[in-house]
């Protein structure tokens, strides 16, 4: 489970830190060899102005490329970017000596001397400094360029420009082929002193955060201290082990869709890659509560290699200490509670759903799968993982059942009502109150229905009419298909039917209403995909977008534009 909750999480955190030291400049000098640090690369301005169109052709605002080109020819004398060849890919490269860092831009020209002249235009000066560099004068600083080839390249330094490729393409492909804007940082080739840093400032901005609480025990605050130092332990590690970081955009007008990508590798060898690798063949046993058709839909599915679970153990125990005692925390600062008898069985329950988590954690294998459909008239849920210590769940799910026995709301529960291929079946009615709207009536019924599987290292979640049924159906099926293969990581939102059951039980938000009445005309284009999967021997994280839900939101952005002139904003 670790591997999956924080490592894509903590990349994110990493590749931030990352940017933030490319952002310094080292004072020492050095003449040793230049190696790149980060790629910087567009797919070329006419795909740009394209995707942009395409966008704005979603959103209601047709030719919106043109409009920007508009601009530039305003802005220009209608001389747009002269000298710029429109249809090549451009973009940029940081390098580094040890010492410093230093960008430099590759733009492919046409006409170098063109697109110098429009920079005069602007009040810039441009001079002549030998070996075929031009210097450009600005009120605050000077930068230098050089045409070689078909490229021009800008740098802030002339002796950068001594050495340039005659065609910096290949440096762009990789990113280009795959991405419309993408963004490639070099870990390893970071100097040592800037991670470092980079480790320093996390761990000051910790510190800074560990102060002790009102009231906090001692014991408390160790347990926090101890979470936040493997966390940092994590994240040192990851900037020495990991090797490229990848973030990508791309708009793809043939298939519809818009995705950002976050790409990562580790050095061979390492505790990382060996945690990659977990991700290569991910399978489910929970096939059975998939349903490709339903308007929610995900899979979790992980096994981490015994060796570096073992490697992981320390940290894994620190984390959940922590969790635990965040949840205590949580429960003595909850006024609502009545009194001290209902506090400490509250954390007997709480204690013991974190021991059936802490026990499947440390066991390596994380796989749940489940489903929500909302085609029929009716709400339907369904939900299935591995889990140990099934029996700690069930003890706790009878203490918080005890605790509202006396409540005048709570429908009771029915403990054993059924069961099915060795799982015990718990069940709940909770009537819906007279005021609730028809709707809902609809969409729950008289009442919402739920039923709780659990059997030995297996719990089921079923909620709507006909519950039991389904779960004993989603039983079924998972263990007639077995072990699937599936992707490690799968969320899929059908956005359509979830607005449409929005604005159902409250149709006075205009915003949400445009964006329902757009994806009336989407044919289903309206999902939002997440998705971690191996590529290679690396891990890529996807947000992807399609058609129909960049037209709603296109038509969300238009209607609160027209709500905000409304109300004279």
């Amino acid at each position: 489970m670790k591997i999956f909750s924080t490592r894509p999480a903590l990349a994110a955190t990493l590749a931030f830190a990352i940017g933030g030291q490319l952002a310094s400049q080292a004072t020492a000098q050095s003449d040793s060899e230049q190696k790149p640090v980060a790629v910087i690369a567009a797919s070329s301005y006419s795909e740009l102005l394209a995707d942009i169109d395409y966008l704005g052709e979603l959103g209601g605002r047709p030719a919106a490329g043109q409009q920007i080109e508009g601009m530039l020819a305003l802005f220009t004398q209608g001389k747009g970017l002269q000298g710029l060849e429109k249809e090549k890919p451009w973009g940029a490269v940081v390098m580094t000596d040890g010492f410093q860092f230093n960008p430099i831009v590759c733009l492919p020209v046409s006409d170098l001397d063109a697109l110098l002249r429009l920079i005069e235009g602007f009040g810039m000066a441009t001079s002549d400094v030998g070996d075929g560099i031009t210097e450009i004068e600005s009120p605050n600083q000077s930068i230098y360029v050089k045409k070689t080839g078909g490229w021009a390249f800008v740098a802030q330094k002339p002796e950068l420009l001594t050495e340039t490729p005659a065609d910096p393409t290949a440096l762009f492909k990789s990113l280009t082929d795959e991405y419309d804007l993408g963004v490639r940082v070099m870990l390893q080739n970071i100097p040592e002193m800037y991670r470092q840093i980079a480790i320093q400032q996390m761990q000051a901005g910790a510190e800074q955060g560990m102060e002790r609480m009102a009231e906090e025990s001692d014991e408390a605050y160790e347990i926090r201290r101890k979470g936040v130092e493997a966390n940092i332990d994590q994240i040192s590690q990851m900037m020495q082990e990991f090797d490229e970081i990848t973030l990508g955009l791309n708009v793809d007008s043939e298939e519809g869709n818009a995705y950002i990508d976050f790409v990562y590798s580790a050095l061979p060898e390492s505790q990382s890659a060996k945690a990659l690798a977990a991700y290569r063949a991910a399978t489910t046993n929970f096939a059975g509560c998939m349903n490709e058709e339903a308007a929610i839909r995900w899979n979790l599915s992980v096994d981490t290699p015994p060796e570096l679970l073992e490697q992981q153990r320390e940290q894994l125990q620190a984390q959940m200490l922590s969790l635990r005692q965040q949840a205590m925390n949580a429960i003595d600062q909850e006024a609502s509670l009545p009194n001290d008898e209902v506090r400490e069985t509250l954390k007997e329950a709480a204690n013991e759903l974190l021991d059936a988590l802490e026990a499947t954690t440390m066991s390596g294998h994380f796989d749940v799968a489940g489903h929500v459909d909302l085609s029929s008239t009716m709400l339907s849920v369904i939900a299935g993982g591995f889990a140990k210590e099934t029996g700690k769940i069930e003890s706790a799910a009878k203490k918080v059942a005890a605790l509202l026995e006396g409540e005048p709301d709570f429908p009771g529960v029915e403990w054993n009502a059924d069961s099915h291929q060795g799982a015990a079946i718990h069940t709940m009615s909770i009537p819906l109150p007279p005021e609730a709207p028809e709707e809902a009536r609809e969409m729950f019924g008289e009442s919402l229905d739920l039923a709780l599987g659990l059997g030995d290292e297996v719990v089921y979640f079923a909620a709507g009419k006909d519950c039991v049924d389904q779960l004993k159906e989603a039983i079924n099926k998972s263990q007639s298909a077995g072990s699937v293969a599936v992707q490690p990581m799968q969320l899929t939102l059908a956005v359509g039917p979830i607005l449409k059951m929005g604005t159902e039980l409250n149709n006075d938000n205009l915003v949400v209403a445009a964006m329902a009445e757009a994806l009336l005309t989407s044919e289903g284009y309206d999902e939002i995909h997440v998705t971690v999967e191996s590529v290679g021997e690396k891990l890529r994280i996807r947000l992807e977008l399609e058609s129909g839900l960049l037209k709603a939101i296109g038509a969300a952005a238009a209607e609160a534009r027209n709500a905000g002139v409304g109300a004279g904003f």
